[in-house]
């Protein structure tokens, strides 16, 4: 106003449908608004759900005056609430319960208690008197009335009937003979298809199952509601999104339940929005980006790059006739020019190869050539330029395959010092003092040969002494080798002899022969029980010694 008073007060919504207030200054300048007051209790549009009846849910909205609607109908009951029973006839007017389970659904009956004595309407008869019956009848509370009075006394009337229940509600019948004396029961017949108080359940919707039960006329009733029903159709299959623009299913099995979902397939090469870099020309960077259907776009153009590229170099002469050197650096920048190099200067070539490096006199770096050639073998010495006058020598380190030259043996192995250790035998040969020999190969005597199986590293002995087998002008011995000269000892099995020695036909020796017996020579040799005995004149006999 015109006189500075704060008369102003605008205001303006806020929160929940709210107003908040600034007020104008002695200033004529407008203060900061207050606080926000008579809010209402929601947003307009805002949906709130809360629980109701039996495992129901029912919804309200908020209005556009910031306040809560009113609750809709309550939707999704079950068919009783959780914890409440219910109870029904049974048997002989006996009585069963059921309780309704937290999913509000009907638990099973229990069994029938508090049963009466007889069934409603059953009948009794008894005899009385002369041949005369009186009957009771079963009361609607299922216990016996009191007996009626007595009739037909004395015998019963022949011919005449009587009739009473029996089985599932059936009847059967008797009859009075000339005894005046009832007759045996006939069969039950007219019987119903139950027993009163029986139930039957069957499956139905979703693997659930119903429920009948068997009325008094011994007749089955209705079915009721179907309970215990799973989520899904067997044979069912429900699919859903996943990862990056896949899709996942899963199938409903035998018991109505929802299996598990399977692995995510169909997926792109990436999630939508994702973005990627990478390094492009003269430490420049591009950029892609991942669209809606999960694959890369176009790579954006190359920026932010340098002047020029890591390594690259620029020279320029210097000085009378030498020459510098600049290099690109790693943020693709030039550094600065190296120190001037002249005809005689120490330098590098970069080549191994080569020692004393100098620049020479067309600018270039050059040295002294030296050859670093590797040895002969495969553990042979290996020999590597290193710049200077000398060359680095090193060996095949130990355990590396080689060839030992022997053809009998394989899987060689450098020692690490320049040599190569024997390898094993191969099957099938022997190695005999460095000679490689077939497997059945004999030696130059022919008394022994290479068997792979006994001793591959030397010879096996193939006969015995005692098989006498000639070899040239001398026989076998059990070594292998051959005897010449005097024919060697042998057994030829007969105790009764002496001297055994090798013949052409074989181990003999001589036959109780050259003995003696009581110091005079042994003139009737013979062998008794293996042992040499003679017969000593007039005597008996006597060991021959």
């Amino acid at each position: 106003s015109a006189d500075g008073a704060a008369s102003e007060l605008p205001s303006t919504g806020c929160g929940y449908c709210g107003t908040k207030t600034r007020s104008c200054t002695n200033a004529c300048e407008w203060g900061g608004y207050g606080s926000c007051g008579s809010e209402g209790s929601c947003q307009p549009g805002q949906t709130e759900t809360e629980a109701c009846g039996n495992c129901g849910s029912r919804t309200r909205t908020c209005n556009n005056s910031c306040g809560w609607g009113a609750w809709g109908a309550c939707s999704g009951q079950g068919e009783c609430a959780a914890g409440q029973t219910g109870s029904q006839g049974c048997g002989n007017c006996g009585t069963q319960s059921r309780t309704c389970s937290s999913s509000c659904s009907w638990g099973g009956w229990d069994s029938c208690s508090s049963e009466g004595s007889c069934s409603p309407g059953q009948s009794d008869s008894t005899g009385c008197g002369y041949c005369g019956t009186k009957t009771r009848s079963c009361t609607n509370t299922c216990q016996w009335g009191g007996y009626g009075s007595c009739s037909g006394e004395g015998v019963c009337q022949p011919g005449g009937s009587d009739s009473t229940g029996c089985g599932w509600c059936g009847t059967k019948t008797r009859s009075c003979n000339n005894s005046c004396q009832w007759g045996d029961y006939g069969s039950c017949g007219s019987q119903g298809v139950c027993q009163p108080g029986w139930t039957d359940s069957t499956g139905c919707g979703y693997c659930g199952s119903k429920s009948r039960s068997c009325n008094n006329s011994c007749q089955w009733g209705d079915y009721g509601s179907c309970g215990g029903q799973g989520s899904c159709q067997p044979g069912w299959s429900d699919s859903q999104s996943c990862g990056k623009c896949g899709t996942r299913t899963r199938s409903c099995g035998n018991s109505c339940a929802w299996g598990g979902w399977g692995s995510c397939g169909g997926e792109g090469a990436c999630s939508p929005g994702q973005t990627e870099t990478q390094a492009c020309g003269n430490c420049g960077t591009r950029t892609r980006s991942c669209g809606n259907s999960c694959s890369w776009g176009n790579w954006s153009g190359c920026s932010g790059e340098g002047v020029c590229a890591p390594g690259d170099q620029n020279v320029q002469g210097c000085n009378d006739c030498g020459f510098q050197v600049k290099t690109c650096s790693n943020s693709c920048s030039w550094g600065g020019w190296d120190t001037c190099v002249g005809v005689g200067t120490n330098c590098n070539d970069g080549d191994a190869c080569t020692y004393d490096d100098k620049c020479q006199g067309d600018g270039m770096c050059g040295g002294t050539t030296i050859s670093c050639n590797d040895g002969a073998g495969d553990c042979g010495v290996q020999k590597s330029c290193n710049g200077t006058s000398s060359c680095t020598e090193s060996w095949p380190g130990s355990g590396t395959s080689c060839d030992d030259g022997i053809s009998c043996t394989g899987n060689g192995k450098c020692n690490g010092s320049g040599g190569c250790s024997q390898g094993s035998i191969n099957g099938w040969a022997c190695l005999i003092n460095g000679v490689c020999y077939n497997h059945g190969e004999n030696n130059w005597s022919g008394c022994a040969s290479c068997s792979f199986f006994m001793d591959n590293t030397g010879w096996t002995p193939k006969y015995s002494v005692n098989d006498c087998v000639a070899c040239g002008s001398g026989y076998c011995t059990s070594s292998g080798g051959c005897q010449y000269g005097a024919a060697p000892s042998c057994s030829d099995g007969d105790s009764c002899t002496t001297g055994d020695k090798c013949t052409s036909s074989g181990c003999k020796g001589t036959y109780c022969g050259n003995t003696y017996c009581d110091y005079e020579l042994c003139e009737f040799p013979n062998c008794i029980n293996g042992a040499c005995k003679c017969i000593a004149e007039g005597g008996p006999f006597g060991e021959c010694f």
